[in-house]
């Protein structure tokens, strides 16, 4: 005699679904405790923050009053002025404006080229054993090294998009392998067993799982993008650029304006890697909403 099924109870299967043997949550819950969690958290991460800028503003101007000398340390007073000097002219901000478009042009350039040769990689294994000598080598030979080839190989305008291309794309390949290879393999054998296109195959299965690893990726290779393209611009001293500014401010023993160049780099780099992650986390969010509107 059969038996009779027992009723079904989705909440029951719910609860099991997160494993821990609490009640089920939609994510639009739990998205919104978490929103509340970061933004009670948020005055007190800034007044942390504007508290350790002026500790260490404070700290260099007492060491910059001790040693007493313009040329070695100038005080913040003085690098303001400078900064604000430079900031009033049009020539500042062209300056800064054709070295945002060389380093962003190269750090995108590396970021695409490394996402391509990690899906390639990480998919197949002969490419990744074929192409693991030049990635050892680019990661393992200095930058200045490179740099200083690149002057020979290229016209100088663009060498700091290839010495910032060279510093992304690494990041973007090791992390995007890491995805491939964390694919489970239940699903690879699930899209070779119903002969899933190479296409579908790519949308549907390495391109989510490699998504976040490919965001944290470039969180991370922006700012070495940044340093290597401003390192490449004091090597090859192109025309409108930070870094022949700053190489300039040092044959002219101008310390004030070589501190006032270095500030503005290092604020729009800060501020470029801050839109960069706001955007990143924006995607990654989305995606996560629309696996929890799945669950819902």
């Amino acid at each position: 005699m059969d038996c009779c099924p027992l009723p079904f109870d989705s909440r029951l299967l719910k609860q099991r679904a997160t494993g821990d043997g609490r009640p089920y949550r939609p994510y639009s819950a739990r998205r919104k405790e978490m929103s509340v969690s970061h933004k009670t958290k948020a005055p007190k991460v800034a007044l942390l923050s504007l508290a350790a800028v002026v500790f260490w503003v404070a700290l260099w101007a007492v060491a910059a009053g001790r040693v007493g000398q313009e040329l070695l340390l100038p005080t913040p007073a003085q690098v303001w002025t400078s900064l604000r000097t430079l900031a009033v002219t049009a020539e500042f901000w062209q300056t800064l404006g054709w070295t945002l478009l060389r380093i962003n042009a190269g750090c995108a350039l590396g970021m695409g080229i490394g996402i391509v040769l990690g899906l390639v990689t990480g998919i197949s294994k002969t490419l990744d054993i074929f192409l693991r000598p030049i990635v050892s080598v680019a990661q393992s030979t200095p930058v200045a090294s490179l740099i200083i080839l690149a002057l020979v190989w290229i016209q100088k305008d663009f060498v700091p998009v290839f010495a910032a291309a060279l510093m992304t794309a690494p990041h973007l390949l090791a992390n995007t392998r890491q995805g491939i290879a964390e694919t489970p393999q239940e699903l690879r054998e699930m899209v070779q067993l119903y002969r899933v296109s190479p296409a579908n195959r790519l949308r549907g299965l390495y391109v989510p799982q490699v998504l976040p690893y490919v965001l944290s990726g470039c969180a991370s290779a922006i700012g070495f993008g940044w340093k290597a393209g401003v390192a490449a611009e004091v090597l090859s001293i192109p025309t409108k650029a930070v870094g022949t500014e700053i190489y300039h401010s040092k044959i002219y023993l101008d310390t004030p304006a070589l501190f006032a160049w270095t500030a503005a780099v290092i604020v729009l780099s800060v501020i470029l890697e801050r839109l960069v992650r706001w955007a990143l986390s924006a995607v990654a969010a989305r995606q996560q909403k629309q696996k929890g509107g799945a669950d819902d």
